[in-house]
């Protein structure tokens, strides 16, 4: 019996599971980057820093098997993967482009944070990435 309750508790604690996670969070962009491919310079060009106009998106349903993104328009995220406090979700948007959501939940130093990454073949390839703080 002590056995079965050791090992129980070992794989509750081992065990991938977004539980840890609110089933909701109101996130805000902080910082963007981009990345990318200049044909007629043959250079890689990049950029970033603080956004200018914060702007916000809200993750709902995280926990069920049907998670939305509300930002310009409610989104039907797919959960690609979970680990212990890690969800990755896909956006396909409407132009085609899949987008990337990686939610870290907060700890005892940070909040919870969001990141996005898409990526666009924009007469050369270019890659945006968002982070944004949420609660």
């Amino acid at each position: 019996m002590k056995i079965f309750v050791f090992i129980t508790g070992f794989l509750l604690l081992v065990t991938p599971s977004a539980q840890a996670f609110n089933d909701g969070y109101q996130c805000t962009a902080v910082t963007e980057t981009t990345v990318g491919y200049a044909p007629a310079s043959n250079k890689v060009e990049t950029g970033g820093g603080s956004v200018k106009k914060p702007y916000a998106v809200r993750l709902s349903d995280i926990v069920s098997d049907r998670p939305v993104l509300h930002a310009q328009e409610i989104v039907p995220l797919v959960k690609l993967a979970e680990a212990h406090n890690v969800i990755w979700f896909a956006e396909k948007a409407s132009a085609g482009t899949i987008i990337i959501w990686t939610l870290f939940e907060k700890d005892n130093v940070r909040p919870a944070t969001l990141i996005s990454t898409k990526s666009y073949d924009l007469a050369g390839a270019v890659s945006f990435t968002a982070f944004y703080t949420c609660k």
